[in-house]
């Protein structure tokens, strides 16, 4: 019941609104009375609360005594659907115009479920071209650069003979990145070729709290 009530409140229903309308989905109809023994919402409350509720199209009320319904469940989810839909559309056209142009994003860090996701929709966005360089070209690196929609170049020492993908390969290439006190260095290599990039600021900032973060995360975890 606490994870419905806590799935509710995220529509932005208060506590007592969220255990009212589970009581009246749960019941069918009941009274102001009946409400407040089910749902543990003081009877002084739950006139409010009701209110709350029929001015959000949730509840309808009739009858003598006055009894109270909630929606059928299946037009509580079409609406909640809806309304979450209209938000994120407002929110996608409104949000760009308040934020500042002086405002500059450094980095982004994400981990875990929400990392992959973010790997997938950006692979899933790109237009132009996608450079996979990878020391280990695993099975579900392969299976997001599926729904690639645009050239995609595979570097990896074991890609040869096991890409199942429309891409380019380039076989054998190993790469690596290191941090020398405020200087970042990454490096490919191929054989004997070998190609270095270093450099400090911003660039060198980026990749420190993009490992650092990492290594906490691991040590948290061990």
């Amino acid at each position: 019941m606490e994870k419905l009530v806590d799935a509710l409140r995220s529509f932005g229903l208060s506590e007592y609104e969220a255990k009212v309308l589970l009581s009246l989905i749960a019941e069918g109809e009941l009274t102001a009375k009946q409400i407040a023994e089910l749902s543990g919402v003081p009877r002084t409350s739950v006139y409010e609360v009701v209110k709350g509720l029929m001015a959000k199209g949730l509840v309808q009320a009739g009858g003598k005594p006055m009894k109270f319904r909630a929606l059928p469940s299946d037009e509580l989810m079409n609406l909640f659907s809806r309304r979450l839909k209209e938000n994120i559309e407002f929110l996608k056209r409104e949000l760009p115009s308040v934020e500042s142009s002086k405002r500059e994003e450094v980095v982004r860090i994400y981990t875990g479920e929400v990392a992959i996701n973010a790997l997938k929709e950006s692979i899933e966005g790109a237009r132009r071209e996608i450079i996979v360089a990878t020391t280990h070209f695993d099975d579900m690196m392969k299976e997001l650069l599926k729904n690639a929609k645009c050239k995609v170049t595979v570097m990896a020492p074991n890609v040869s003979g096991s890409l199942r993908l429309d891409v380019e390969s380039i076989e054998g290439v190993c790469h690596g990145m290191l941090l020398i006190d405020d200087r970042a260095a990454i490096y490919l290599q191929q054989g004997n070729n070998f190609w270095l990039m270093i450099g400090s600021g911003s660039f060198a900032r980026f990749y420190q709290e993009f490992l650092e973060t990492f290594i906490k995360q691991k040590v948290k975890k061990g």
